[in-house]
């Protein structure tokens, strides 16, 4: 039984998406590319990027457009211009799924960039599952069900955007560069490592510890092995800001119209909250969740300083990345706060943050943060199936 375990989790998770996945689309007749989330304002100003019967909203659309369009133009023949985005500089520096998902959607056809996209996101998430259940000892290996049912990951992946690319590169990068030690090995994990920077640069958060450790163990190979796909990425990252911008974008974003003052963001989310209306309670429910989730990883952050008083300094790098992800929440603007989605994708790393702490040190106290994720899953999952409806929508010609 114990074999079957993984396969039988992973057969589950596979019925979960397949089953959520219809219930979106049958709002659309079935159609895949309303998973995009195409806005009508983006389609009209980049009418060469939208082929023909693909599902297009009235309403307002998301963040999988944008990769989708990027994809097309890293991939093109040279006869379209650079896309109108929200934000050139936002966008571009993150280029890492529209790489892996558009080299795909290239070969076998624009039409199918929903199904490349599907299956390099659900690939990807079940190979670093399957990476972390490897790594777990016996008596954790359950643990990897919180992560293979990551509420974060499987949001990311239903609405076609790369936080759950990005998580999946971080810890099949981490084991292959901790775990094993022959060349090629070690290789193939900065090259995941560097696909995870271009991913989104956020993943830095997570191999900065990983820098201090080979240091202090004098890992010189390993070392190198991380400095350098650093190294491009920060070239690349740098790069990008020194060019002349080709389109900046409908929202030009800076990264000071991005924060407020600590919690400000959160306080502002409740303009028009009706203390003594349930419809209040019910609207900001998701929101008061994700901050519950926000108080129970400060208290995880605790035992930190127990760590360091017991010189328990791998339980201090793994826990290391919370520091700068709980401060990008602290200081988000009240529009993250406001948006669901926006939000729950800011904790994507942290699951298996928790995880490898509580596989690092067997008396780790998580708070009931897993347990807390585990639910935020099951509201995920009953929002797609019975509370999201129809938006309004055309289909392209």
């Amino acid at each position: 039984m114990k074999k079957l375990f993984p396969i039988l989790s992973i057969f589950a998770f596979l019925m979960i998406l397949a089953i959520t996945i219809y219930a979106k689309v049958q709002n659309y007749d079935l159609n895949l590319s309303s998973m995009i989330n195409i806005w009508e304002g983006f389609a009209n100003l980049n009418p060469q990027y939208i082929p023909s019967g693909f599902v297009i909203y009235k309403d307002g659309g998301y963040d999988g457009q944008f990769f989708f369009l990027l994809s097309q133009f890293l991939f093109n023949d040279g006869s379209l211009e650079f896309p109108v985005l929200d934000s050139f500089y936002f966008r571009f520096h993150r280029l890492g799924l529209s790489i892996v998902v558009g080299s795909i959607a290239y070969l076998i056809g624009w039409k199918f960039y929903v199904i490349a996209s599907l299956s390099i996101l659900t690939f990807f998430h079940i190979l670093s599952s399957l990476t972390m259940y490897s790594l777990l000892s016996d008596e954790n290996k359950k643990l990897f069900l919180f992560y293979l049912f990551s509420a974060f990951s499987f949001l990311s992946t239903q609405l076609l955007v790369s936080d759950s690319l990005l998580v999946s590169f971080c810890i099949i990068s981490l084991a292959l560069l901790l775990i094993q030690k022959s060349l090629l090995t070690i290789f193939l994990g900065a090259v995941y490592m560097l696909l995870a920077l271009f991913v989104r640069e956020t993943s830095i958060f997570i191999f900065g510890p990983l820098l201090i450790y080979f240091i202090l163990n004098k890992n010189w190979k390993k070392l190198t092995a991380v400095l350098i796909p650093l190294s491009i990425y920060l070239s690349f990252y740098f790069y990008t800001r020194s060019l002349s911008i080709p389109e900046p974008g409908t929202l030009p974003l800076r990264f000071q119209d991005m924060v407020d003052f600590p919690l400000f963001g959160f306080a502002k989310s409740f303009q028009g909250f009706l203390i003594f209306e349930i419809r209040s309670w019910v609207q900001n429910f998701a929101k008061i969740f994700l901050f519950i989730l926000y108080l129970i990883l400060i208290l995880n952050l605790t035992q930190m300083k127990k760590a360091i008083q017991q010189r328990n300094w791998k339980l201090v790098l793994v826990l290391l990345p919370l520091l700068p992800l709980l401060a990008v929440m602290t200081i988000a603007e009240e529009g993250y706060w406001r948006n669901f989605d926006n939000l729950a994708r800011m904790f994507v790393l942290t699951i298996p943050i928790v995880i490898f702490a509580k596989q690092i040190h067997s008396e780790y106290k998580d708070f009931g943060f897993l347990a807390a994720s585990g639910l935020l899953m099951g509201f995920i999952v009953i929002r797609i199936l019975f509370i999201t409806k129809q938006m309004t929508f055309f289909i392209s010609q």
